[in-house]
């Protein structure tokens, strides 16, 4: 059990990276852009709000001992309802923060929309249509069907893991890599 955890835990890491990553660029260019110092604390708070919406993943993983696609209909892939309240508990602290946190979400959100999973529902708590830009055999779909859904949500998070960034691959090294290089960003 504890070396599957591991396993979960060392591929949803690598997944995550690219967030991880784009949550690192958009803080150091923020940073820039407002003149405003980032500290490696700043950098690590970047790098949570950026895969803070996964945070369903761990809470379905600790509750049903496996993490399937239906992880994104929890409240926190619902991007009308997170991103104004993450802006509104980071004002308090910084409008920077709020403004980098509110960046790093839409940055997490766009990326669960583009290829491939069940999408989110862009305008939940209104609408739970789902959506996820992807290309078919007769050319760009948007919107996913029921039937689309039921496969997607069947899905075992721990195959999609072993697939995908368990294993050398586009979506693994590209991912990594952006890390290492936003990470070399603001370390050098």
């Amino acid at each position: 059990m504890f070396r599957r955890t591991l396993r979960i835990l060392g591929g949803a890491s690598i997944a995550a990276s690219l967030d991880m990553a784009m949550g690192i660029i958009i803080f150091y260019c923020l940073g820039g852009l407002f003149r405003q110092k980032v500290s490696l604390v700043g950098y690590g708070i970047a790098m949570l709000m950026a895969v803070l919406p996964d945070l369903d993943v761990i809470i379905q993983l600790a509750r049903e001992r496996r993490s399937t696609g239906e992880h994104k209909k929890s409240i926190t892939h619902y991007p009308m309802a997170m991103i104004p309240a993450v802006m509104a508990v980071a004002w308090f602290l910084s409008p920077f923060l709020s403004l980098a946190g509110a960046l790093c979400l839409f940055w997490h959100y766009l990326h669960d929309s583009i290829g491939e999973g069940p999408g989110i529902s862009w305008f939940a708590p209104f609408s739970f249509e789902r959506y996820m830009l992807r290309k078919e055999r007769d050319g760009w779909h948007l919107r996913l069907t029921p039937e689309e859904l039921n496969v997607l949500y069947s899905a075992n998070t721990e195959k999609w893991l072993e697939e995908n960034y368990l294993c050398i691959s586009a979506k693994s090294v590209f991912g990594v890599a952006a890390l290492v290089t936003a990470l070399a960003l603001v370390l050098i």
